[in-house]
């Protein structure tokens, strides 16, 4: 990569990029996106976990980062949401009709992502494991009718590989809706006003950040719109080969601390550039 001193913008997935391989936020990268802060870069989370759970994650930076949580549906700030793009209520109650309806064979756990919690029935011990990991807001209940409202995202955990599953789905999801492959068992819908490349022009927008000067990371198929937006996108080398094959791009493996690997070259051409 070359050309990393105009960044002034970066975006970044979470899961199997920016964290750890266990899921934490290392001491290294919170030290890299305070020093790019100090030099002129703005660092935005833009995951699909819930606002809560990237709180929790970036306690030490919540007053340098901005997060776009469920896949951009939320954007907010030390505490202040900017900007949401819910679900409606019409929507929600049709697509958990659809899922209920075409996927008997292959079922399909529903789980209704909202600012207030995570919502869940009957996820069984392993997968709500699985969801807790994700997610620390998470409400198991018995019924998911009275939370339709106020919906920034529906998660859908399938019983097997997500794709196969989401290909269907994608040919009769309805209109004002889009779907985006974030796991290997796991699949999300937004409303079709909110994804993460959306999220990161807004962002950039709102920052007087040309798009040029913007840089994104990820790692999965629901990253696609935001690292084709950036000015640069880059593909962590143990990602989805689909998406290696999409945007050309690569850095070094999650497992070898790939992000940090960039966040330190930017840094460091950042650096150079003002002596």
């Amino acid at each position: 990569m070359t050309g990393l001193a105009r960044i002034r913008l970066i975006a970044s997935d979470l899961d199997h990029t920016l964290l750890t391989p266990a899921g934490d936020l290392a001491g290294r990268t919170v030290h890299l996106i305070r020093r790019l802060g100090e030099n002129g870069v703005q660092f935005a989370a833009i995951s699909g976990r819930d606002t809560a759970s990237m709180r929790a994650l970036f306690k030490p930076l919540l007053k340098n980062v901005w997060l776009a949580s469920h896949n951009g549906a939320v954007i907010s700030k030390n505490g202040a949401v900017l900007a949401a793009h819910p679900l409606t209520d019409m929507q929600v109650a049709g697509l958990l009709t659809l899922l209920a309806t075409h996927f008997s064979a292959q079922p399909v756990l529903p789980v209704l992502c909202r600012e207030d919690g995570i919502f869940v029935v009957a996820p069984g011990p392993a997968s709500e494991a699985r969801l807790r990991k994700f997610f620390t807001q998470l409400k198991v209940v018995p019924r998911l009718d009275p939370f339709l409202t106020d919906v920034m995202k529906v998660t859908c955990w399938t019983n097997g590989p997500a794709a196969p599953v989401a290909a269907q789905l994608r040919q009769i999801l309805p209109a004002g809706l889009q779907l985006a492959v974030g796991e290997q068992d796991a699949f999300s819908i937004t409303s079709a006003q909110s994804d993460k490349g959306q999220a990161l022009a807004r962002l950039a927008l709102r920052l007087g950040v040309p798009r040029g000067a913007t840089l994104a990371l990820g790692d999965q198929g629901n990253d696609l719109t935001m690292l084709k937006w950036a000015g640069t996108g880059v593909v962590m080398a143990d990602g989805d080969p689909a998406l290696i094959a999409a945007i050309g791009q690569v850095a070094p493996p999650n497992v070898k601390h790939g992000a940090d690997q960039v966040l330190a070259a930017v840094l460091r051409e950042k650096m150079e550039g003002t002596r």
